[in-house]
């Protein structure tokens, strides 16, 4: 390995759906959209137990010949996503050569350390996996601290409480926003799919609660989607007869973990 690197052995390596689905998308897949993979081709496989097998120069305080590791695949290095198995080559390999960018990503190192009398190597590969199992019920907690928060009310008279507003929000530039909201609202005379105009070019919402939509809020709704950051939830509270033909990025479900939850 070169200075910054480390050399592991793969010890075991799980195959996951998302390996098949980059096969048979190649360059169209998402992760890689566009990469000319006859040029510069890559390796799936980020299920991964591993041992480390040499150190590379300027990681001797950190890694040591024989250090077991399981990896968080989605790794970020300056902003930009290099996850592992698309972007940065995987470990369907009988070793792996572990870069810069997992050691020092934005998050600081996506090696997680296991115990060698711990458990045994294939359950070690099975941890990503079930993770994303169990992240797919388990929710952050809501309304942290700093969240930005939109609720906007569509619905007809007599639906909500006399007085409700019809836009409110909560986080530190809910000014901002506010003014944006309500410079949008007079230019569209109503139009629920304008509602968010100029607030497209602020940052993203943690949560969009839209109360009281309908047959015409299509618009709103897919507006509404875009708004979320990533992580974020679009909540729909008393809604009625919703347009079927909604447009919903799948992507951003799947990669930015974007939920949409009704109640």
């Amino acid at each position: 390995p070169g200075r910054g690197q480390i050399l592991a052995r793969v010890d075991a390596v799980g195959l996951c759906f998302s390996d098949v689905k980059m096969i048979l998308a190649g360059p169209n897949h998402p992760r890689i959209l566009g990469r000319d993979l006859e040029k510069n081709p890559t390796r799936g496989g980020h299920e991964l137990s591993l041992t480390v097998a040499a150190v590379g120069e300027g990681e001797e305080a950190d890694y040591h010949v024989g250090d077991r590791f399981i990896l968080q695949a989605d790794v970020y290095f300056k902003g930009r996503g290099m996850a592992v198995g698309y972007v940065i080559p995987g470990g369907m390999a009988e070793y792996w050569l572990c870069p810069e960018e997992v050691l020092h990503g934005d998050e600081g190192s996506y090696l997680i350390p296991i115990e060698k009398d711990g458990m045994n190597l294939a359950e070690a590969a099975l941890v990503e996996p079930w993770a994303c199992v169990e992240a797919a019920y388990r929710i952050r907690a809501r309304r942290s601290p700093g969240m930005r928060v939109l609720a906007v009310n569509v619905a007809g008279p007599g639906d909500v409480p006399e007085g409700s507003p019809v836009v409110t929000l909560e986080g530190p530039d809910s000014a901002a926003v506010r003014s944006a909201f309500e410079e949008t609202r007079r230019r569209s005379e109503g139009d629920e799919g304008d509602i968010f105009g100029e607030v497209g070019s602020l940052p993203g919402f943690d949560d969009v609660i839209v109360t009281g939509a309908g047959p015409d809020s299509r618009g709103l709704l897919e507006a509404a989607l875009e708004a979320l950051r990533r992580g974020g939830v679009l909540c729909l509270l008393n809604p009625g007869e919703l347009p079927r033909a909604v447009t919903v990025d799948l992507g951003r479900v799947h990669y930015q973990d974007v939920r949409i939850v009704a109640g």
